[in-house]
């Protein structure tokens, strides 16, 4: 950033000017994870999975996405989850419902794959109706994490969903490519039904077990090794794999799902998704209700897993794209002078001459917007695309083209010490856009998607 802030006492007592250039920052400001330009953002829901975005630990893996009519699916996968018939399936597909639902109206909407943390937040609704989402699997552990905040109370509804009802021979043809050591084989290929057990008063719980293992005896055979039998471990029989699903302060409402019994306004569910060969299939429930249990500390869980995928990312990289530094977000948004997307944090006092430019201004160009006052000719030339005075407006995205980076300048004579916003082009309290106002109220800060810069401390005074 250069020269952020030039004070003077004309008209107005403030000339505050904030340069983002594409590739030098302020020492003193939040530095920007190298990976960020390539965080995946999606700004409106998907048609279906073919709309999904990954996540996972290398263990267990989800494909997640955002419906038309604002549920939240995601299927969960492991590397490891074998059937009876050596065919490797999906474990399974979870659907989290809110009701009121914010992400039913593509108003705010927002996903976003933060890679530097491996995490996806999705965002939605304006003011009392807006919520977040985020999904994250465990760092450590086989688990998927589900955690929302609500403005306003709502009831949240998660359901497993399973395709595997009942037993199913796998039809000839294309499909048994799936079973590959298999296809073609002299018999039946036949997969046992998903199993969900009862009594759970909090929880929702399935699974699939391989009560036994034609793949592995039909292979000796085919490779004359019936003598060895005993001597081989066969790595399908008992394989057991599913899901524990269970939130603090959910309760059971079927088999298939778990809900809140009243509104709330903050909810964390997990997904433990263990895979064994277990002695039976109490012992995989039991190892799955414990992996949910130790990770029930959703802090601890975000923390660990930020940590591991920051120390990922920072072994080793190469960047092959020439662009650097800074993006300019916020192409949904007008941008606002002189409030927030809510029409509130109105700025306490008077805006003076505006400008807005297109690209990022020179040192030498900023001191001389500091040497004529508001009321005099702009010195400066080229780039600029918004001007006039500070009357509180909307000016539309479509005049606004950010490529070469961008400059705003404003004179302003506050008149009480609190937060207001002088440029605003994101969702209040989001990420998806930029801002620059007095914040706390003494100072000026500046707010580009995640990265915060904020001026010396008691730089503003009234006037």
């Amino acid at each position: 950033m250069e020269t952020p802030v030039v004070a003077s006492h004309r008209t107005f007592t403030l000339l505050a000017v904030l340069a983002l250039l594409s590739a030098a920052w302020s020492a003193g400001a939040e530095q920007t994870h190298w990976t960020e330009p390539y965080d995946v953002v999606w700004t409106s829901p998907s048609q279906d999975a073919a709309g999904s975005m990954p996540l996972g630990n290398g263990e267990v893996g989800v494909n997640l996405w955002v419906e038309q009519k604002g549920d939240v699916l995601f299927y969960v996968s492991r590397g490891d989850s074998l059937s009876e018939i050596s065919r490797l399936l999906k474990v399974g597909r979870v659907r989290v419902s809110l009701s009121p639902n914010p992400l039913a109206t593509e108003a705010g909407f927002r996903q976003e794959l933060r890679l530097r943390d491996g995490v996806c937040e999705i965002t939605a609704g304006e003011g009392d109706a807006k919520v977040k989402l985020r999904v994250f699997v465990d760092a450590d552990h086989p688990v998927v994490h589900v955690a929302g905040e609500s403005a306003a109370p709502l009831t949240v509804t998660a359901t497993v969903e399973s395709w595997r009802t009942q037993q199913r021979v796998i039809p000839r043809g294309e499909e048994q490519g799936s079973a590959w050591t298999l296809q073609a084989a002299p018999f039946d290929l036949v997969e046992s039904a998903d199993v969900f057990p009862d009594g759970l008063a909090d929880a929702a719980a399935w699974y699939h077990r391989n009560e036994e293992s034609p793949a592995f005896s039909s292979t000796l055979k085919v490779q004359s090794l019936e003598s060895a039998a005993d001597k081989a471990c066969d790595p399908l029989l008992h394989r057991t794999f599913g899901g524990y699903m269970i939130g603090s302060g959910f309760e059971a409402g079927n088999r298939y799902a778990i809900r809140t019994p009243a509104p709330v306004k903050s909810f964390a569910l997990r997904v433990a998704s263990p895979c064994t060969q277990s002695a039976t299939a109490a012992a995989w429930l039991d190892l799955a209700r414990k992996a949910a249990a130790d990770t029930a500390d959703l802090q601890a869980a975000s923390d660990r897993t930020a940590a591991w995928w920051r120390a990922y990312w920072n072994r080793s990289w190469v960047i092959t794209d020439a662009r650097r530094g800074l993006t300019v977000p916020g192409h949904v948004h007008p941008l606002r002078i002189g409030y927030d997307s809510n029409g509130q944090n109105k700025f306490p006092g008077q805006i003076g001459r505006i400008g807005v430019y297109g690209r990022t201004l020179t040192e030498e160009e900023i001191a001389r917007l500091a040497s004529v006052d508001d009321k005099g000719s702009v010195p400066v030339k080229g780039g600029l695309i918004v001007s006039g005075d500070g009357t509180p407006r909307d000016v539309p995205s479509d005049r606004l083209v950010f490529q070469s980076g961008l400059t705003l300048e404003a004179w302003i004579r506050p008149e009480l010490e609190v937060p207001g916003r002088i440029f605003d082009r994101l969702t209040a309290g989001g990420a998806d856009g930029f801002l620059f106002d007095t914040h706390p109220g003494n100072t000026l800060r500046v707010i580009v998607g995640h990265t915060v810069l904020t001026a010396a401390s008691g730089l503003i005074r009234r006037g």
